[in-house]
């Protein structure tokens, strides 16, 4: 795996002697590096909270990731970037629309007014929902993996 060395890379990919396995590593890093980068510009908790909801999105990634990727080895083991990517893109609506559809729900019906900023409850909350969303996403992604991998199209 380069680190630094674009052209080599490049080159390897033009001759084609770059693995799906390699190329999972790709996905792996640069994922892991988009949520690492997310949590430092953009969360509003602090302290052990942070570092918990840190460890975790960078757990759940991982892991997610090499079950998907597991998930397509045992069918053709062929264009796990492409089907990651492509499969990705309507699952992460549905996720988000209905996780939003719960939330609005969940705090109209019990009444609940939850600030998700410094609070210990709001911070778990927040975690919680978080992993929820990231579990569910990489399950669903790995389900219609390994349908893909199989050509099974029920």
């Amino acid at each position: 795996m380069f680190f630094w060395k674009t052209k080599k890379l490049r080159n390897e990919l033009i001759t084609g002697s770059v693995s799906e396995k390699e190329k999972m590593k790709y996905l792996l890093a640069t994922m892991t590096l988009y949520a690492v980068s997310g949590q430092l510009g953009g969360s509003d908790i602090s302290g052990g909270y942070f570092l918990a909801e840190t460890l975790s999105i960078i757990f759940v990634t991982i892991i997610g990731i090499l079950v998907c990727f597991d998930a397509n080895s045992q069918g053709d083991g062929k264009d796990f970037i492409e089907r990651f990517i492509c499969i990705s893109w309507p699952i992460a609506i549905k996720i988000t629309t209905l996780t939003m559809i719960f939330l609005v729900l969940i705090l109209l019906l019990l009444g609940i007014d939850i600030d998700f900023s410094e609070t210990s409850k709001g911070s778990v909350i927040e975690i919680f929902i978080l992993i929820m969303f990231e579990v569910i996403y990489f399950w669903r992604i790995k389900v219609h993996l390994a349908f893909i991998a199989k050509g099974d199209d029920s």
